[in-house]
């Protein structure tokens, strides 16, 4: 889960506990908002290797462009799975639904943005985020 409880002895026999974070709600919200993110940290490490192999087969390297991005794609794996897993409890058992819907709501402003501004997603692609927004400013 992603707030940690830690309990302490406070005095003989007596135990509190307490919370990393201010309320389990606000806990939630941010892991449901950190899972996404994690999901496009794991489709960056696949692309890794895809990328320099076809755009500069010279520069690669296997340890930097394979092996490192593995690591990092079990770490993710990893995490994005304990948090959106079904066995848990409460509200966290519906976190996936959750976490998909905005995966989904992610795909479909992507797709109307390469609609809509293609010319200009195509530019940014090619030539970086600086020129772009001169080109535009230029206008």
């Amino acid at each position: 889960m992603p707030c940690s409880i830690s309990a302490r002895v406070s005095a003989p026999g007596l135990r509190s506990i307490s919370r990393s974070c201010a309320s389990i709600d606000t806990c939630s919200a941010a892991g449901i908002g950190t899972a996404p993110i994690l999901i496009v940290y794991l489709l960056a490490n696949i692309a890794l290797p895809l990328h320099v192999l076809a755009t500069n087969r010279a520069a690669f390297r296997p340890a930097r462009h394979v092996i490192v991005p593995l690591i990092g794609t079990a770490v993710l794996v990893y995490g994005v799975w304990e948090f959106v897993q079904p066995s848990q409890p409460p509200p966290a058992n519906v976190y996936w639904a959750w976490i998909l819907a905005i995966v989904a709501i992610a795909v479909v402003a992507t797709a109307i943005a390469y609609v809509r501004r293609r010319p200009a997603l195509d530019r940014a692609a090619t030539e970086g985020p600086e020129l772009v927004l001169d080109a535009d400013s230029t206008r």
